[in-house]
């Protein structure tokens, strides 16, 4: 594994924590409750993916991950990539 893949993979779980911190501090009420799980499991999801794209055997399939990965990070705003 490369220094580039172990230094995303270090950056999205800090990015993972934070979002998890974040969540803790959403108002104790269903609506707080609902959001900050799916950002929660969005975030993690965002390593997962990248992780599982590190053992893919194929490229059609490191791509399919990886834009997966892209697309979980997008409705994070702590990985927000459009700003």
């Amino acid at each position: 594994m490369g220094r580039f893949a172990l230094d995303l993979l270090e950056r999205t779980e800090k990015a993972a924590d934070r979002t998890i911190q974040m969540a803790l501090a959403l108002p104790n009420n269903v609506a707080g409750w609902v959001i900050g799980r799916q950002i929660i499991r969005s975030s993690c999801s965002v390593g997962a993916n990248l992780e599982e794209s590190l053992a893919v055997l194929t490229r059609k399939d490191y791509t399919h991950k990886t834009s997966i990965a892209l697309r979980e990070a997008r409705r994070d705003p702590v990985l927000d990539t459009q700003n």
